[in-house]
C-alpha cells in the first residue's frame, strides 16, 4: 500500500465522524499525516508526492495539487468548487419523516454480527437518521476499496444528503480480503441487510422500504447479494427485503470476462485472486451477472458507470440487459466521472446522477422524494401511467404484405417467435403459399441490430421448410463431460417443420454459428412420428437449455409436435456446434411440447394435447402420461423425466386430460409465500376458454386458479370473448414501468368480438398483461396507419413478446409479432399469404 494510499484511507476514516467530532486545537491525525507526505513541507501534495489518479478525488480545484485545506474538506465530503455554474437546483421534495430543518442522529458502531477472531468493526453499521423520523425508507450502503480495503465511515459521507431528503442512511463494514474471502464478504453484506430489517423500526426506518447501494467493490457486493438469493437466505431472509439496488461504477459484474479483458491490470487480477480465488468456479459464483434469472425477485436496478481508472463499470450494459430479459426493471447509465467521484457527486443535490439516483428511490419507495428532479433527458424514468403495459403506442416494424416481391424479407405467413441474442433481436417467420405451391414456399429468419435500423434477412431457408416455429438463445457454461469452457459460447436455435405430404424423412434444428456470421442445419433424429402417425406434421416447437445440477453438464433440449423430447451438448467439432443424440429422452407421445421452465434448480417441460388427438390416443390405450401434462428432470448421470401427477388434474390415478386441455406457457414465478422459492405458472385453453394456474412444488405440485381469465375478460367486455390460443410458448416477464411491480406480457388469440372474424375490433391482435396477483387485462395490438395486414382475416394473434435490447428503447419499448394460419372454427379456411406482422409498442408519452 502507498504512502497516499494509506493517506486516502485514514482521510475517509475520519469523514463521517467529522460531522460529531469538534474541532481540536492540537494537530489532528490528518494533518499529522499530511505533514509527514508532504516532503518538501511547502503544504502541498504534488504528483510526485501524490499519484495523479488517486490524488484526483481530493483535488477540488483542479489545478493539479492537494492543499491541507482541500483534503479537510474532501474528508467532510465537501463539493468540488464549479465554474460557469447554473442555479443550484432546489432539494428534492422529502418524505412525511423529514422536516425542513433536518438535524442527524447518528448510531455508530452498531454490531450486526459476531464472529470469533473478527474485529468488531468489520462487523458493524453506522445509522445516520433525520431526527424524528418514522417510518423513512432505508438506504443501506458499502464502501469500494478493492474488497480488501476501505471502510464505512467513507461511505457515511453521503448521510447528510439522503437524510436530508427524508432517508435512514446506513453505512455497513464487512470484512476484506485476503483474511476472508467469497463467500464471506458477501454473507457480510446480507447478513447486515437482515439486522436492518429486524432492527431499523428502532431508529424510524420502515423495515418494508430498503435500499442497497455501493461504490467500486461495495456496489459488485451489493449487486451480488440483489440477485444471488443464497446469501440473505442463510440470513433467513429473501430477496423480497429489497425494494432496489443502486451500484455506482463497479468493476467484476462477470469477473471471468473482467480478468479476460485489457482492463484487468495487475493489481485488479490481484485483489480479485484475493478475494474470489483463482478457479473459474469461484469468480462464476462471485458474479452477479451469472446468477440473474428469472422468477427470483430481483429488486429493480439503476446501474451507474464510467469511470476508467480501474475499467470500473465493464459489463454494466451486459448486466443491465440480462436483468431486463429477466423480467427485472433496470437502468445501466453513463456518466463522465472519474472512478472516484462517483462516490463524491452524490453530496451535490443538482448533479444530474444525484437527480437521477433521487428519481430511482422516490418511483420505488413510494415517497415523493427526487420526483422532481429526474433528467429531463432520460426517457425511461419519466412518470407513465398505472397501466401503461396495457396502453403502448404500437407502431409497424415489419408486414410481409407491404414489401415488393423483389424484398429479401418479402413472403411471410407467420412472424412465430422473437428472441434477443447478442445485443439483437431476431424473429423466425413462416410461410405457407396459397394451394400448397411448395416452389415459392421460403420460411426465413430475420434480424433487427438497431433501434434505428430495419429487420433485415438473416437467412433463408428455401421451399423445403414452411414452418419455423420457435427461436431460443443459449449461452453455453459447460460441455458434453461437465468441463467449464473458458468462456460462454453463445448459440442462437431455430426450429423447423414440415408436413406430412412433404414425406419429411427427419427431425432438424437450425443452429446460428456467430463466429462465422452464418446458419448451419442440423439433423437431430429420424425418430418422427408418434405411434399411429396421426401427427399431420413434424416440428421443433420447444427449445430449453439446462445445467445438470450434479454432472454439470449444460445441455440444450428440443421438443417436437411429434411428441418426442431430444438433448444435446456443446461441442464445437459438430455441425451447428451441438452434439445431438437421435434417441429421444421423452418418445412416442400424443401430444406437443410447448413450454418449459426452470424453478428452485429443477428443469420442467410441458405436453399439450388437443381434444381431437387425445381422442386417437385413448383409442389406441395410450397412458395418460403419453398425452398431457408436466415432466420434471432428475438429474445425474443417469438422468431421466419423469411424468408429475398434478391430483387436481388427473385425480389419484388414471387420468382425465379434460381438466387440463391445450397446456402451454410454463413459466416459473416468485412463491407468492416464500419469495426465495418459484412456483410454475401454466395456462390452458379449451372448448374456448382460458385460465392461468399454479403448481407448488413444494406441495407435491399442488394446483390452483391463479389467474380466471376468461371470467375476467367476460366481465371486462360485457360479453363471451373466446380464446383460441394464450401463450403459446411463454410468459414475459418484465416490470409494470409505473409501480416496479412484476408483470407478465402473454401472447395469444383472443376474440372480443365473438367469433366472427369481421370488423376492425375481431381483426385486431391482442395480449394479455397479468399482474402478480392473478389480475388479467386485455390489451390490443393497434397502429392507426396500418391497422390490419391482411383484409380477410387481419392480424389475429400475437404469437410472441420481448424487450426491446437496445439501449436507447431499454424499459419503454417492447417488440411483439403474430398471426396464426389455423383454420376458423366452421369456415374450414386459412390464411395462405403474406400476413406476417412485427410490430413495436412503446410507452405512451416517449418518443418511439
Amino acid at each position: 500500500m502507498t504512502r497516499f494510499h494509506r493517506f486516502i484511507t485514514l482521510l475517509c476514516a475520519l469523514c463521517a465522524s467529522a460531522v460529531q467530532i469538534k474541532a481540536q486545537t492540537t494537530p489532528s491525525p490528518l494533518e499529522t499525516l499530511f505533514k509527514r507526505l508532504d516532503r518538501n513541507g511547502d503544504g502541498k501534495l504534488t504528483a510526485d508526492e501524490a499519484p495523479p489518479a488517486r490524488r484526483e478525488a481530493f483535488d477540488l480545484n483542479k489545478d493539479g495539487i492537494v492543499t491541507l485545506e482541500e483534503a479537510r474538506e474532501a474528508a467532510r465530503g465537501g463539493a468540488r468548487p464549479r465554474t460557469n455554474s447554473t442555479p443550484t437546483a432546489p432539494m428534492p421534495a422529502k418524505p412525511e419523516s423529514a422536516t425542513a430543518k433536518t438535524e442527524i442522529v447518528s448510531t455508530l458502531d452498531v454490531r450486526y454480527a459476531m464472529i470469533e477472531g473478527v474485529e468488531p468493526n468489520l462487523l458493524s453499521l453506522d445509522i445516520h437518521a433525520p431526527q424524528g423520523a418514522k417510518n423513512a425508507p432505508v438506504i443501506v450502503g458499502y464502501h469500494g476499496g478493492g474488497w480488501r480495503g476501505g471502510d464505512k465511515r467513507s461511505f457515511g459521507r453521503l448521510a447528510e444528503v439522503f437524510t436530508a431528503a427524508g432517508y435512514v442512511f446506513v453505512s455497513g463494514n464487512y470484512r476484506l480480503a485476503p483474511a476472508a474471502t467469497h463467500p464471506a464478504l458477501a454473507e457480510d453484506v446480507a447478513a447486515a441487510l437482515a439486522w436492518v430489517q429486524d432492527h431499523i423500526a428502532e431508529h424510524g426506518g420502515d423495515p418494508k422500504r430498503i435500499f442497497v447501494t455501493g461504490h467500486s467493490a461495495g456496489a459488485h457486493l451489493a449487486g451480488l447479494v440483489a440477485v444471488d438469493e443464497r446469501h440473505l437466505k442463510k440470513a433467513k431472509k429473501d430477496l423480497s427485503l429489497l425494494k432496489g439496488a443502486i451500484l455506482l461504477d463497479a468493476a467484476g459484474y462477470d469477473l471471468t470476462a473482467y480478468l479476460a479483458s485489457p482492463q484487468a491490470t495487475a493489481g485488479m487480477t490481484d485483489m480479485i485472486h484475493q478475494a474470489f480465488g483463482k478457479t473459474e468456479a469461484g469468480w462464476r459464483d462471485g458474479s452477479p451477472n451469472a446468477h440473474v434469472a428469472p422468477g427470483k425477485n430481483i429488486p429493480p436496478f439503476l446501474i451507474v458507470y464510467g469511470g476508467t481508472q480501474f475499467g470500473s463499470g465493464t459489463g454494466a450494459p451486459e448486466l443491465a440487459e440480462k436483468l431486463k430479459a429477466a423480467g427485472v426493471a433496470a437502468e445501466a447509465v453513463k456518466f463522465a466521472k472519474s472512478h472516484q467521484q462517483f462516490a463524491t457527486d452524490l453530496t451535490l443535490p443538482d448533479d444530474p446522477m444525484t437527480k437521477l439516483v433521487m428519481a430511482f428511490l422516490a418511483k420505488h419507495s413510494g415517497s415523493t422524494a427526487g420526483a422532481a428532479s429526474a433528467p429531463a433527458a432520460n426517457a425511461a424514468t419519466a412518470p407513465v401511467s398505472a397501466q401503461a403495459l396495457a396502453k403502448l403506442a404500437f407502431t409497424a416494424d415489419y408486414l410481409a404484405n407491404t414489401l415488393s416481391k423483389d424484398s429479401p424479407i418479402a413472403g411471410g405467413t407467420e412472424a412465430n417467435a422473437l428472441e434477443i441474442h447478442s445485443g439483437a433481436i431476431y424473429c423466425a417467420v413462416s410461410h405457407m403459399p396459397k394451394a400448397r405451391d411448395m416452389a415459392t414456399m421460403n420460411a426465413k429468419i430475420l434480424v433487427k441490430r438497431s433501434a434505428a435500423s430495419g429487420w433485415e434477412l438473416d437467412h433463408a431457408t428455401g421451399s423445403r421448410f414452411g414452418r419455423l416455429g420457435i427461436l431460443k438463445s443459449v449461452a453455453f457454461t459447460t460441455d458434453g463431460t461437465g468441463r467449464k469452457l473458458d468462456k460462454p459460447v453463445p448459440v442462437l436455435f431455430c426450429g423447423t417443420g414440415e408436413w406430412k405430404f412433404q414425406n419429411p424423412d427427419s427431425i432438424t434444428i437450425l443452429s446460428r454459428n456467430d463466429a462465422k456470421g452464418r446458419w448451419e442445419q442440423t439433423v437431430v433424429s429420424r425418430d418422427i412420428w408418434n405411434p399411429d402417425q396421426s401427427n399431420d406434421t413434424q416440428e421443433i416447437r420447444l427449445i430449453f437449455d439446462h445445467v445438470d445440477r450434479v454432472t454439470g453438464v449444460h445441455y440444450v433440449f428440443a421438443g417436437t409436435t411429434a411428441g418426442n423430447l431430444f438433448h444435446g451438448v456443446y461441442d464445437p467439432a459438430q455441425p451447428g456446434l451441438v452434439r445431438w443424440e437421435p434417441k429421444p429422452d421423452i418418445d412416442d407421445c400424443y401430444g406437443r411440447f410447448l413450454g418449459a421452465a426452470e424453478a428452485n434448480g429443477v428443469i420442467h417441460t410441458s405436453l399439450a394435447i388437443d381434444s381431437r388427438k387425445d381422442s386417437q390416443a385413448a383409442e389406441n390405450g395410450a397412458p395418460i402420461e403419453k398425452r398431457c401434462g408436466i415432466f420434471r428432470r432428475i438429474d445425474g448421470s443417469a438422468a431421466r423425466w419423469e411424468w408429475v401427477r398434478v391430483k387436481e388434474w388427473f385425480g389419484e390415478s388414471g387420468g382425465d386430460v379434460s381438466r387440463v386441455g391445450y397446456l402451454c406457457g410454463l413459466t416459473a414465478a416468485p412463491d407468492p409465500k416464500d419469495a426465495s422459492r418459484q412456483v410454475l405458472l401454466c395456462a390452458i385453453h379449451e372448448r374456448g376458454s382460458a385460465r392461468i394456474e399454479q403448481l407448488d412444488p413444494r406441495r407435491g405440485y399442488q394446483a390452483t386458479v391463479y389467474s380466471n381469465v376468461s371470467d375476467q375478460l367476460d366481465r371486462a367486455f360485457s360479453q363471451r370473448v373466446p380464446v383460441s390460443r394464450i401463450a403459446y410458448n411463454d410468459m414475459t416477464p418484465t416490470t409494470d414501468p409505473a409501480t416496479g411491480c412484476a408483470v407478465h406480457l402473454i401472447s395469444g388469440w383472443f376474440k372480443p368480438a365473438g367469433r366472427e372474424e369481421t370488423g376492425e375490433l375481431a381483426k385486431s391482435a391482442w395480449y394479455l398483461t397479468v399482474a402478480a396477483d392473478g389480475k388479467a387485462q386485455l390489451a390490443r395490438v393497434f397502429d392507426p396507419a396500418h391497422p390490419l395486414t391482411d383484409a380477410e382475416f387481419g392480424l389475429r394473434c400475437t404469437r410472441s413478446i420481448r424487450p426491446s435490447p437496445f439501449p436507447e428503447e431499454a424499459g419503454r419499448v417492447w417488440y411483439f409479432c403474430g398471426f396464426d394460419q389455423t383454420p376458423v372454427s366452421g369456415r374450414g379456411t386459412a390464411a395462405k399469404g403474406d400476413t406476417a406482422w412485427i410490430y413495436k409498442g412503446t410507452l405512451k408519452g416517449q418518443r418511439p
